[in-house]
């Protein structure tokens, strides 16, 4: 997509666009190509919106649906086996720029669950806001990794995919047992000294001692229930 709209410098960088000139980019390219042919819906961001702060994300984007054009009747593609498939990149460099950036973008939104037009700023603007997916860092702070997992429908198996792709790209060694197994001493302990503390209340301290690790009650009282029995079957 960046090299089918000039969107990559001599070297081959991409230079993306700013997110509030998207519009009015698509606009002169719609201006100039022909109304003619197979159309589709293409999803134009318009302006990003804040949301309520319990929400998964805290910034939506506002987007329009735009009629786009092929530039040519396109029939069903089939192969030798009378089964539907994909054009070639040959078959689709006569497309109009337009149509082929609608069909990109759905075919994302459909593999992710995400909207076309958040699909669009990713193509257009490199921007992830929308977009499913996990992201693994090393962190000093916290003496291990975090991991971001972007949207509740990534499911657990890409998540723990993820992990071991960083791992191994970045020769990086193994998650230190400290972190997860940290919520289970620090339970432990506090029930013992105190058995009538509430997860609230638990939950409470810990953050207090342990700032920034767990975003909710419910991830931190899951991961005590997860590794309280490893702990002690070993």
């Amino acid at each position: 997509m960046l090299t089918l709209f000039g969107l990559l410098d001599q070297s081959g960088r991409p230079t993306f666009l700013d997110f509030n000139n998207v519009a009015a980019f698509l606009a002169e390219i719609a201006h100039a190509e022909r109304r003619e042919g197979d159309h589709l819906l293409l999803g134009v961001p318009l302006r990003r919106e804040r949301v309520p702060a319990d929400y998964i994300d805290d910034e939506t984007i506002d987007n329009e649906l735009w009629v786009v054009y092929r530039g040519f009747q396109r029939p069903p593609l089939v192969d030798e086996n009378g089964c539907l498939r994909e054009p070639t990149p040959v078959e689709r460099a006569s497309e109009q720029k337009l149509s082929r950036l609608a069909e990109t973008a759905q075919t994302i939104a459909d593999q992710t669950g995400c909207d076309s037009a958040v699909a669009v700023a990713y193509l257009l603007c490199g921007m992830q806001q929308g977009l499913p997916y996990v992201q693994v860092r090393r962190s000093h702070q916290y003496r291990g990794y975090v991991i971001t997992v972007r949207d509740r429908r990534v499911p657990k198996s890409d998540v723990a995919a993820a992990y071991q792709a960083a791992r191994g790209l970045f020769k990086l060694p193994r998650q230190p047992q400290e972190g997860p197994y940290l919520v289970v001493q620090f339970v432990e302990a506090a029930r013992t000294a105190d058995p009538s503390l509430t997860w609230g209340e638990l939950y409470e301290r810990f953050k207090r001692k342990y700032p920034d690790r767990y975003g909710s009650m419910a991830s931190f009282r899951e991961t005590y229930y997860a590794k309280r029995p490893r702990q002690q079957g070993k």
